[in-house]
């Protein structure tokens, strides 16, 4: 079931529905993430490991120091915000645990903290509820693309989208553009 959050007729005569997708999967689960995530045992989130029990999660490369450890911040109030920095705010936010990465890896990546980053966000987009599909008709009302597990539905539409019809959607506030 998918709750309709946006919708919308384009300048071309096209349609836009935005609607929430509730059945995506973890992306801590994905196998193209450079690293484990782990965290100190919380009640908000688990990511790959407990840093708790750690010495039975960790590989033997970061049981012998061959690795890059990159802390995590997290801000918890209504919603999960995860950062490499610290927030500044002592009352909702803390150290929350470490992002592990091999020495192989770490060398092969230019921005490692961005590229760590924009895995956090994406798991943080999936923490907080912030997957959505679309839906695409022409002028006709006839289907031409519909997409669910999105994490930025921007991406997907510039390629059924002309610009008159994204700068409409943003014009119109369109919060997922």
């Amino acid at each position: 079931m998918n709750d309709l959050l946006y919708k919308t007729q384009l300048p071309s005569g096209k349609s836009v529905e935005i609607f929430a997708s509730y059945c995506d999967d973890n992306p801590r689960e994905w196998e193209c993430n450079l690293g484990k995530f782990y965290v100190f045992k919380n009640r908000y989130f688990s990511a790959d490991g407990d840093l708790d029990d750690v010495s039975e999660e960790l590989t033997e490369d970061e049981k012998d120091g061959k690795c890059t450890l990159i802390p995590v911040y997290a801000h918890v109030h209504s919603a999960i915000c995860l950062s490499l920095d610290p927030f500044g705010n002592c009352w909702d936010s803390a150290l929350c645990g470490y992002y592990v990465v091999d020495a192989e890896t770490a060398m092969d990546i230019k921005d490692l903290r961005s590229a760590v980053m924009y895995e956090l966000r994406t798991y943080e987009q999936y923490l907080n509820g912030e997957v959505y599909g679309y839906t695409i008709c022409d002028k006709n009302g006839q289907e031409i693309d519909q997409l669910c597990g999105v994490y930025d539905v921007a991406l997907y539409l510039h390629d059924y989208l002309d610009d008159a019809d994204l700068k409409a959607l943003k014009y119109e506030g369109c919060e997922y553009i």
